[in-house]
Order: structure tokens, then sequence, then C-alpha cells
């Protein structure tokens, strides 16, 4: 799928009709309602008491929500007339006369902030939508990043750090062009402390527009309602829920892959019906390395690898000892990154990415770290097993509650040749004669309520408690 460029804002501005022209004497001047509108970039919100009226802040444009009455004061401030000049031919103030304008030419269906796009009009699906405000984009200088590049190779290593460097480079320069290009989720595990969420919101969010927002709630299906995640570039994850049931973690894969895949989105406002958008999104996500914390990921299926990048983080201890006498160690990270982040940035554009790494649809090749892997598969293999389990099992004893014995005898059972999950099996544990034992380690740490070891003089006795009813 190929990457669009955002289509330039709508123009407002047109020239009044003659209808719209001042009943004036022949000395008056000419007063254009749609001029002063355009001149003074204010818009209507249709069905509301609502006006979006344009402010400058530097070289950021944004609209500014005002009432009516606000906005009339506004346009007394700068001397138009709030009541009409009969000796000027005028039955309707020149204040009345530009808030009609705006509900002719400047009315708009819906009024959002939108990842990835400049404050302006836009003609979309739903209809005439003004964007409120732009992501803040730093500006690229000339200099040294010294603490940046040593917390990036601390933290990640030098093959990680060059494929991070690469993801952040094809998104940054999608976001200033106005590209719509897919970019991967990035998934960093590893110890609790080591930095990896000072990655996300210190230089993360800041090179992609400083735009965050917490997906949880969306990906986990707690809600539809999305419109404030429409309007952060980053959308940022700092721990993932724990849960390891397979639905939820297939749930999760699905909407993860909805954001990365797509070049639309349904942006779903309270009571208003959603309505179709292009939004720039990076999903990112951190979490502690432990086996149960990864457990919690999407099932690593062949379709979910290619839309991720998945890095082990390490405890970057070399690199925290430089703050050691900071008073306050998090501000003094983020000083010393912001101070170095324009530099980094020009770093990125300037380096090419090496042709090993290019990818045609994401920019930059998909990678996984093999351990981190490995460890998501055995969580996958985990809960599949249990399933052959509670299969097996019960078909066998019927009426049992329970069933006690070595992981050998388990094995045993589940690769009879008269057993239903025979095939399933074998796939899971052909690896090795010790494989049966490790996997109900695994289940023994996630569910201690159905599966126990205890340890006898003649080896290790497992119990498995027969799955509760559901209603």
């Amino acid at each position: 799928m190929h990457g669009h460029t955002q289509p330039p804002a709508v123009d407002g501005s047109s020239k009044h009709s003659d209808l719209e022209a001042d009943h004036r004497g022949d000395n008056a001047p000419l007063f254009d309602p749609f001029a002063a509108l355009e001149e003074l970039g204010i818009f209507w919100l249709v069905g509301s008491q609502s006006y979006f009226l344009r402010r400058h802040e530097g070289e950021r444009e944004r609209f500014v929500d005002m009432g009516a009455q606000e906005v009339r004061r506004k346009l007394r401030v700068r001397n138009f007339r709030n009541r009409p000049n009969p000796e000027a031919g005028e039955a309707v103030s020149q204040i009345d006369r530009i808030l009609d304008a705006a509900t002719e030419k400047h009315a708009v269906d819906l009024c959002i902030r939108l990842a990835g796009w400049k404050a302006g009009v836009y003609e979309m699906e739903g209809g005439r939508v003004l964007v409120l405000d732009s992501p803040i984009l730093i500006e690229p200088r000339k200099g040294e990043w010294p603490t940046i590049e040593s917390f990036l190779g601390a933290l990640l290593g030098s093959k990680q750090s060059q494929y991070f460097c690469a993801w952040l480079k094809v998104a940054y320069e999608a976001l200033r062009t106005g590209r719509r290009t897919p970019g991967q989720c990035l998934i960093i595990a590893g110890p609790s402390g080591c930095g990896k969420t000072l990655l996300q919101s210190l230089i993360i969010t800041p090179i992609l527009g400083g735009r965050s927002a917490d997906p949880k709630a969306f990906f986990f299906g707690r809600t539809d309602f999305n419109v404030e995640l429409m309007a952060a570039e980053h959308w940022l994850i700092g721990e993932v829920p724990s849960s390891a049931r397979y639905d939820d973690r297939l749930f999760f894969g699905e909407r993860i892959k909805e954001v990365v895949a797509n070049n639309t989105q349904r942006l779903h406002k309270k009571n208003r019906d959603a309505v179709t958008v292009s939004p720039f999104i990076r999903p990112t996500i951190t979490l502690n390395d432990e086996p149960e914390k990864l457990g919690c990921l999407p099932p690593l299926t062949e379709d979910f690898k290619e839309k991720i990048m998945l890095f082990k983080a390490g405890p970057a201890l070399d690199f925290w000892k430089r703050f050691d006498d900071a008073e306050d160690l998090r501000e003094s990270v983020r000083a010393a990154f912001e101070r170095e982040l324009p530099a980094f940035l020009n770093y990125l554009i300037d380096w090419p990415i090496p042709e090993d790494f290019r990818d045609r649809r994401y920019g930059v090749c998909s990678f996984y770290d093999h351990e981190l892997f490995e460890t998501v598969n055995e969580a996958d293999h985990a809960e599949l097993l249990l399933g052959l389990i509670d299969v097996e099992l019960w078909r066998l004893s019927p009426s049992g509650s329970a069933w006690r014995g070595k992981a050998c005898e388990l094995q045993k059972a589940l690769l009879a040749d008269d057993s239903e999950v025979k095939g399933p099996a074998r796939q899971i544990l052909h690896v090795s004669p010790s494989r049966c034992g490790q996997i109900l380690r695994s289940l023994a740490k996630r569910y201690p309520s159905r599966v126990a070891e205890k340890r006898m003089a003649d080896g290790r006795v497992w119990t498995i408690q027969r799955p509760p009813k559901t209603a």
C-alpha cells in the first residue's frame, strides 16, 4: 500500500455576490464581509453556537473555539461596527454581516485535531473538516548529540540502534512532507528502570510532532471512541495490561495491524457519526522483559511479525552513571535530550539507510530480537498446550476434578496413539523429553490456581485442575 500526500487545504476565500454588496452612499467605502472573514480566519461549526478564530503563535497556526459573544468582542476590538450605519445605507451591522458570511462561506461539518495534518480546512469523506492545529516539528540543526548517541547505544546496542534510527527517520520524513506511509509498531522490552519509557516520551514524541496518547482502551476493546487518539501522532503504551488470554492477545494484535497497515481510520466522536480520516500514526509499546509480561503481547504470527520492530533493551548502567550527581535525574536527561534533538534530527535526515535495511512498503524492514521472539512463542505454546490438556485429560476422566502425575506421564497421555490431540501435541513437545515439564512450569506461573508443582521423593508431581465452568 503506497502512502499518499496530504491534500491542500480548501481556500475559504470568496468574492462577495451582488446580494452581499453594501447599500452605501456615493462616497462610502465598500465593506466586504467576506474579505474580513478571510483575513480574520473565522469559521462556523454547522448546527452549533461555536465559531473558530484563527490565531498565529510565532510560526504556528491554530484555531480557537469561541462563542458568538466572544467573536463579537474580538471584532469590536478590531473596530468593526456592532450597529448598522443608516447613513451608509446599512440595515445590518458589519459584525452581523461577518458572522452571517461565516455561515455561508466558512461553514464546516467537523472540527478536530488530526495527527499529521496542518491547521486548515479540508474536504474529506465526512464533509468539510476544520483541523484545529498542527504538529510542532523540531527544526534540524547541525551539531553534536553525544548524550542521545550514548543513550541509544547503551539501551539498544549498535545493530538495534541502527534499526531504530531508520524507523524514526522514515517516520519523521513522512510526517514532515505530509505523506501517509505506513510504519511498524515499535515494541521495546527490557528491565525496569533502564530508560525505555524515556525513549518514548523524550525522543520519539518530540520528533513526531510533540503529541502522544495512550491507546490501551482502544487496543483492548474497552471503547470505540477514539477522537483523542486521532489527534496524536505517537500512540504510546508504557505497560501492556496483564492478560495472557489468547483471545485478548489476538484482539490486541488485530487492532495493531489495523493501525499499522491501513491509511484510513474511522474517527468516532461521541454524539456524532463516525467519519473516515487519514491520520499519521506511529504506535510504540514498552514493557518489562519477564516471560509473564512478554506473554501478554499478541501472538507472533507471520502476518503480525512483519508489522513490528521488537527490540530488547539493556540496563544501560554506564549511561546512567553520568547522572549520579544530578538533583533531578529525569529533568537532567530531558534537558540534555532537548538540547541535542535538533542535531540528532539533522543526522537522521543526512544519514542514508543501509541498503539491506530498506523495505518497499515500510521504508525499513521489520526486525525482532530472537531471544524475545522465542519467549513470546513459548507463551503461545503454553496456551496451546493447556488447551490440548483440557481436551484430552477430561475426555479420559470425565468426572475427575483434577489430574495428578509427572510431566513424562502427561506427555505420554497426550502423544498416545488414541489421543485426540496427538498431532498438535507432537508439534509442541517434539523439541526434547523435558519440554512438557518446561511448559508446565510456565503455566504454573501464569495460572497457579490451575497448575501446581510439588516435589516428592521420586521427582516432581504436577496437579492440573479442571477448567472452571463458564456461564
